[in-house]
């Protein structure tokens, strides 16, 4: 099996105290192992977003937040020939 998927916070891939599995329910078989985020999880990264929006040109320039979201709808557009092999 792979290695443990982490939280990237703050510019780091980050554990947890605690791990939680996916499993196949048809085989048993563990298909992958996650870092469980709880609260101290969560404050780091509402602390390390609000420190990137205060101190990034993000905050300011909404062309930039509207350049991204444009980016991220043409990523996630249906690719109707990549679906219809699932």
């Amino acid at each position: 099996m792979s290695e443990i998927a982490k939280h990237w916070i703050d510019g780091d891939w980050t554990g947890s105290g605690t791990v939680s599995e996916s499993i196949n329910p048809a085989t048993g078989e563990v298909l992958g192992q996650w870092a469980d985020g709880g609260e101290a999880e969560a404050r780091a990264a509402i602390a390390a977003a609000r420190r990137a929006f205060d101190t990034s040109p993000w905050s300011r320039d909404p062309s930039l937040r509207n350049q991204a979201l444009n980016q991220l709808a043409t990523a996630s557009k249906p690719e109707p020939r990549r679906w219809a092999r699932w």
